[in-house]
C-alpha cells in the first residue's frame, strides 16, 4: 500500500507535544523523526488523555495519515461511550470519493436555472398535501421520522421529474501538478501544527518551518504559472493563433457557463429547450425588416442609408503610432479604457 495513502493508527506507547501530551520523552522523539522522515502528518486533536487506566492517564495514542488523505480526514475526537478497555475509542470522518457513490440522487446537484417549475408542481402537489396533513397530526417521533423520509423522497422524485442533474467536474488549470499539490498540503499541515501547538520554543520552531514552506509554495506556484504562460505562447503560430485562443478563452471558460433558463412567451408559455430559448431571444431582438411597417422616422432612416457619402477615409495608423502605443501599456492592465 503507497504510503501517501495510509491511516496509522496506533498505541505508540510514548509521550509528545505534536499530540498534545504535556511532555515528551525519547520513544516520542524518535517516532515524530520517523513520522516526519516518511511524509506522515499527525491528526490528533486536543480532546484529552487517550488512555485512562489504575496507574493514571496519558496521550499515547496517534493517528496519523499520508498526505494525499490529510484534507479528506477530519473531526478527530473521542467519543462519550465506553470503549471496555484502558484505551479509548478514537473516532474520525474520511472524506469519500464522489466518484465511488451511486448517482441516485442522493449526492447529485440540480440545475435549478433550467428547471420546469410548473411540471414540479404539478408532479409533487397532491403527494406533498397528503403528507403535510400525516405529519401535522403525527405523535409518534418514530413514525413523524418516517414521515420525513417519504417526504424527501417525494420532493426527490419530483425533482429528478422536473429539473435536469448538473454533470460533476473538477476545475482544473494548466500549470497544476501533483508536486504542487503535495506542497499545499505540507504548508497546510505545518500551519496545523504550528497554531495547534501550545509549547512556546516549539511553535517558534514549527513558525518558522510553516513561513519556510509557504515562501517555497509560493515561489513553485509562479515560477508554474510563468512556464504555463510561456509554454502556451510557444504553441502558437500563425496557423492556430484564433484557434488556441478561442479553445483556452472561450470554449473552456465561456461556453461552460452559459445557463439559460426557460423564459415567458407572450402567449403565456415556457420555452422547454436552449434552441428555443435562444431563437425567442433572437426574434424579439433582431425582428423581420418588413419595410410596409415602418413608420415616418424608420422610412428616413433609411433613405438616408442609401445615399452615397464621399468623405475620404481617415490615413492608417503609421509603425511608429503603434509602437507608441504599445510601449505605454500597463503590464497589469487590460487594452481597452
Amino acid at each position: 500500500m503507497p504510503i501517501n495513502r495510509l491511516v496509522w493508527s496506533m498505541d505508540a506507547n510514548s509521550k509528545s507535544e505534536t499530540w498534545f501530551s504535556p511532555f515528551s520523552d525519547s520513544r516520542g522523539t524518535k517516532l515524530i523523526e520517523f513520522i516526519s522522515a516518511h511524509n506522515l502528518f499527525v491528526i490528533n486533536e486536543d480532546c484529552g488523555p487517550t488512555f485512562c487506566g489504575s496507574r493514571g492517564s496519558s496521550y499515547i495514542d496517534v493517528t496519523a495519515v499520508g498526505t494525499d488523505l490529510l484534507e479528506d480526514v477530519s473531526f478527530w475526537h473521542l467519543p462519550d461511550y465506553d470503549s471496555l478497555s484502558d484505551h479509548k475509542a478514537i473516532e474520525f470522518d474520511i472524506a469519500l470519493d464522489f466518484n465511488s457513490t451511486t448517482n441516485d440522487g442522493d449526492s447529485c446537484i440540480f440545475n435549478l436555472k433550467k428547471a420546469n417549475w410548473k411540471l414540479f408542481y404539478d408532479s409533487s402537489k397532491f403527494l406533498l398535501s397528503s403528507i403535510s396533513d400525516l405529519i401535522v397530526s403525527c405523535q409518534n417521533p418514530e413514525s413523524l421520522h418516517d414521515l420525513a423520509k417519504e417526504l424527501i423522497s417525494i420532493i426527490l422524485n419530483s425533482c429528478k421529474m422536473s429539473i435536469p442533474i448538473k454533470k460533476r467536474g473538477m476545475h482544473r488549470v494548466p500549470w497544476w501538478t501533483t508536486e504542487i499539490g503535495c506542497m499545499r498540503k505540507h504548508v497546510n499541515a505545518a500551519r496545523r501544527r504550528f497554531q495547534r501547538c501550545k509549547n512556546a520554543t516549539l511553535k517558534e520552531i514549527y513558525k518558522s518551518k510553516y513561513q519556510e514552506l509557504r515562501t517555497n509554495y509560493n515561489l513553485k506556484l509562479l515560477d508554474a504559472k510563468i512556464s504555463s504562460w510561456k509554454k502556451f505562447l510557444d504553441e502558437i503560430n500563425v496557423n492556430n493563433v484564433w484557434k488556441k485562443i478561442y479553445t483556452f478563452g472561450v470554449k473552456q471558460q465561456f461556453q461552460k457557463r452559459i445557463e439559460l433558463s426557460g423564459i415567458s412567451l407572450p402567449s403565456g408559455a415556457m420555452t422547454n429547450s436552449f434552441e428555443e430559448t435562444i431563437n425567442e431571444v433572437l426574434f424579439h431582438s433582431f425582428p423581420d425588416d418588413c419595410e410596409n411597417e415602418d413608420d415616418d422616422c424608420h422610412k428616413e432612416i433609411r433613405s438616408d442609408a442609401l445615399i452615397y457619402t464621399s468623405v475620404t477615409d481617415d490615413p492608417p495608423f503609421t509603425i511608429h503610432e503603434i509602437n507608441a502605443v504599445i510601449n505605454n501599456l500597463k503590464l497589469k492592465k487590460s487594452t481597452w479604457p
